[in-house]
């Protein structure tokens, strides 16, 4: 399973090229995936990314909405769902699109220790903000992390498509034709039923909480979804049990980590958010809100990690977190003291320094990053404090030698 993993992840991240956003000025002649092709090959290219979605559902997300919302240039039958998909179809219809939910949140915190991986999880967010600016909130769909209902995107979208084909009762029945169970829509665009599972599956691995299946060995063909429409919602079967995304009404700000997929392998333990190793709240201990230096002061105890920090040691190293737009020069210059090198031998604070470094941090979007500078100071919240490409990409860009200097000392 590991090899698996390993030989997918470096497919999808290392060799496929993401889309560009939809409103870059090169998409037509630069974006790899709006290159001329046949309706064979795109239905080639989309069957082959469902079965890998199988094993491993994040970036195979990214790179089938953008081919479903590529058209082909030959027959219209051939590309009618990417027409819709796209906005593109005649008459008055606008853009369908999907939500990724929570992997904005959730990828603040994942350990990228590859460059390409903290420049991949940037490509991926620019591409879903591009396409969430021209998104109506009606036109959303697969939402199956909000209800497992049928939505109003989903309803609009099967309409659609039905009134062109000639479908009697598109939108009464649009439950069933996406469920397959009236088979009429699947038979004739089977890349619809293949986006459906890419992106259920992808909406199962950023549950906060979730009751995965056991840990096996599983088969591909354990993974094989089964869908049906029953008491106005739809039920999803696969891994030898019955599958929901859907968040509970308490859980819809906790943060995701990818649960399910790293609970099966045993290396997640929390049922409610992300943890990060490089908050202080998470370091303090149990009941601690720490978000600034006051906070630090009040604590009661401070965390000694094995009894290598005494208390002064851990109060600026708590101090230095809770600035994560400095903590990476802050924290090299804490451990590159004479003094203090030898305490990496502590496992607890090698995870913390990995974690300052590596964990990306709020993600800026180019709009974002055009904003004005805040007015005030301190400023309401720390939104002008995030990154594009993480907050060690933007020290190398910004402030290279205290990173380099420190790094060069270790």
């Amino acid at each position: 399973a590991l090899a698996r993993f390993s030989l997918i992840a470096r497919l999808m991240t290392q060799l496929l090229p993401m889309p560009l956003p939809v409103h870059h000025p090169h998409k037509a002649a630069r974006c790899f995936w709006m290159q001329e092709m046949k309706q064979e090959t795109k239905a080639d290219l989309m069957r082959h990314l469902y079965l890998i979605a199988r094993h491993f559902a994040a970036v195979c997300f990214t790179l089938r909405d953008a081919l479903l919302r590529r058209p082909l240039t030959g027959p219209l039958h051939g590309s009618l769902a990417s027409l819709h998909y796209a906005g593109l179809a005649e008459g008055p219809t606008a853009a369908f699109g999907i939500d990724p939910g929570m992997f904005r949140e959730s990828s603040e915190t994942l350990l990228l220790v590859a460059p390409e991986y903290q420049a991949l999880r940037s490509l991926v967010l620019d591409y879903f903000d591009s396409i969430r600016q021209q998104l109506r909130a009606d036109h959303v769909i697969f939402a199956f992390d909000q209800e497992m209902s049928c939505s109003e995107g989903d309803f609009a979208f099967v309409e659609q498509i039905g009134l062109c084909l000639g479908l009697d009762g598109a939108r009464r029945e649009a439950p069933l034709l996406l469920s397959g169970e009236r088979p009429e829509l699947l038979e004739l665009f089977p890349e619809l039923a293949w986006f459906r599972d890419v992106v259920f599956l992808w909406k199962m691995l950023l549950l906060p909480a979730c009751d995965c299946p056991a840990q096996r060995n599983w088969r591909l063909s354990d993974s094989l979804l089964t869908w049906r429409w029953e008491r106005e919602r739809f039920e999803v079967r696969g891994f030898g049990a019955k599958l929901s995304p859907e968040l509970a009404s308490g859980a819809r700000t906790s943060r995701g980590f990818l649960h399910g997929v790293l609970r099966w392998f045993d290396q997640y333990q929390s049922e409610n958010k992300t943890l990060s190793q490089a908050d202080p709240s998470v370091l303090a201990g149990p009941g601690c809100d720490v978000k600034t230096e006051d906070d630090v002061l009040f604590l009661k105890q401070l965390p000694s990690f094995n009894g290598a920090l005494g208390p002064a040691d851990s109060e600026l190293l708590l101090t230095y977190l809770t600035a994560p737009y400095l903590r990476i020069p802050l924290l090299l210059g804490f451990f590159t003291d004479r003094h203090r090198v030898s305490l990496l031998r502590e496992p607890q604070l090698q995870a913390v320094l990995d974690a300052a470094m590596f964990e990306p941090g709020p993600w800026q979007s180019p709009r974002a990053a055009s904003a004005p500078a805040p007015e005030a100071v301190p400023a309401a919240d720390r939104r002008h404090l995030s990154t594009p490409v993480g907050l060690l990409f933007n020290e190398l860009m910004r402030s290279p030698k205290p990173v380099l200097e420190a790094m060069l000392c270790l």
